[in-house]
């Protein structure tokens, strides 16, 4: 018998073949074939991280229907993970064909895009929970920041900004205290022994501790009502050397130096985002390219629909690109496969560039506003309630400031004074004092009678502040800008 005669031999079932692909971030699908004329199909995924939104299928239970687990779309086919367990140091998720009969409640893309999203999203967590220990620690010094950066690092990290705030402001008022008291007992005689120059300096930077002693109180009182507050020894070297500062904004970020709205209202208005259609691709689905001043980190893969003319798109890459009017960021959308379900579904406008600037410099200009609350106290009730129109601003609050800082400022330009005369020192400049002292109490006793019946009186410095505080009135928002409605904080 000849080797071609031979009988075949049966060698068994098919076994499948299952094929590891790497996907993007790290992510892993497993597929598995019955053969080279079958699809493959996907199995499991594996992932160095617990992917965002992905939760298995619920069983039915006692009292509770079962829930399907997460849908994944993969090459234009629907899969349901039923199963993740942690092995080591991965993380693995089972899939298994989505039935018809059940419906579509979390959906996402097991996509190269997809995946490395969830992985930079992943990285961006991990980048706040390092910060937000980080800034546990240094609470101490985060409680002097504007009372809007206090509140974006709450909602960024977790870190509470009233407890920052309370943590700065009882040291700061009980020094303050003590100092006043060094600072009295040195005028009343006190001898002090080899410390008495040092006490002498206490009494020449007298205003400065009632200044302290003061502010601290109003943040000590901020903190009871649930508000973050920070001081003007931090707030305003900030605003000089450019951190909220528009025009330095503007001259060290590219992203926020839009030449276009450098120039007048007329100009802002005329600014818009370039919006040029892309050749379709193989699959004759439509491709955007949006090209803007802006990085509109608002826009999110896989999670956001961007609406343009009516049709939907997906970011799909984003991209810069450096010219000589600074920073152009570049945005390629394109049209999805099939259904697909997002979080979120923005309706995109070229001229929304003015808003999204406007409300930049608006949330700058929110911790200005805070910051010195008190002294936009002694302003008009129509500035006040403008104010309170664009911004977190109240306007009894800050007057009740504002009248508690003139009180303090009398008692002070009054009786030191007296704690001079009562030494034997006295002259010109005392009696000055002593008149801007009386006045201070007089009129600080007039705002508050008319507070206590819900006016809004206008104090002597009024007129000194209020150039300070109408230029931030210029950042309100447009009649057709999404960000119409009154401010409440980042």
């Amino acid at each position: 018998m000849s080797s071609n005669d031979r009988p075949a031999v049966y060698e068994g079932p098919q076994v499948p073949e299952d094929e590891k692909r790497h996907l993007g971030g790290g992510i892993h699908v497993w597929t598995r074939s019955q053969g080279s004329e079958t699809e493959a199909e996907p199995f499991r995924v594996e992932s160095p991280f617990p992917v965002p939104g992905w939760q298995a299928r619920k069983p039915e239970e006692l009292g509770r229907a079962p829930f399907p687990g997460t849908a994944l779309e993969f090459e234009e086919r629907w899969y349901e993970i039923i199963g993740q367990e942690r092995e080591g140091s991965w993380f693995r998720y089972d899939l298994s064909p989505w039935s018809d009969n059940q419906t579509l409640r979390r959906a996402d893309g097991l996509t190269p895009e997809g995946c490395r999203a969830h992985a930079a999203e992943v990285r961006r967590r991990k980048q706040r929970e390092r910060r937000s220990r980080d800034l546990t620690f240094a609470g101490a010094f985060a409680g002097l920041l504007p009372a809007a950066e206090q509140e974006r690092l709450e909602l960024e990290y977790g870190v509470s900004a009233v407890r920052n705030t309370l943590l700065t402001a009882v040291p700061f008022l009980s020094v303050s205290i003590f100092l006043i008291m060094v600072a009295v007992s040195r005028v009343l005689g006190t001898d002090f022994g080899r410390w008495n120059a040092a006490a002498d300096t206490v009494v020449l930077l007298l205003p400065l501790w009632a200044y302290l002693a003061v502010e601290s109180l109003i943040r000590l009182a901020s903190t009871f009502t649930g508000r973050p507050m920070g001081t003007i020894f931090v707030a305003l070297p900030l605003r000089m050397f450019g951190v909220g500062n528009p025009k330095t904004i503007e001259r060290r970020q590219d992203a926020h130096a839009n030449a276009a709205l450098a120039g007048s209202e007329a100009s802002w208005r005329e600014a818009k985002d370039r919006v040029r259609p892309l050749p379709p691709g193989e699959d004759g689905l439509r491709r955007l390219e949006i090209r803007s001043r802006l990085p509109k980190d608002h826009w999110l893969a896989n999670v956001e629909a961007i609406v343009w003319d009516g049709v939907a798109y997906e970011l799909v890459e984003r991209s810069e690109e450096a010219t000589s009017a600074g920073t152009v960021h570049v945005f390629e959308l394109h049209e999805p496969e099939g259904q697909r379900l997002y979080r979120r579904v923005h309706h995109f406008r070229p001229e929304e560039v003015v808003d999204v600037y406007r409300e930049q410099r608006r949330l700058s200009a929110a911790a200005w506003i805070e910051t010195f609350h008190m002294l936009w106290g002694f302003t008009d009730e129509g500035l006040q309630d403008d104010l309170a129109e664009v911004y977190a601003y109240e306007p009894t609050r800050s007057t009740r400031a504002s009248i508690w800082l003139a009180t303090v400022f009398g008692v002070l330009a009054l009786g030191h004074p007296l704690w001079r005369a009562a030494g034997g020192v006295s002259g010109t400049l005392d009696i000055l004092l002593m008149i801007l002292g009386a006045v201070a109490l007089w009129e600080a006793a007039m705002r508050a009678v008319r507070l206590s019946r819900g006016e809004i009186a206008t104090g002597l410095l009024g007129p000194l502040f209020t150039p300070f505080a109408r230029p931030a009135l210029r950042w309100r928002p447009r009649p057709e800008s999404p960000y119409a409605q009154p401010y409440a904080g980042p």
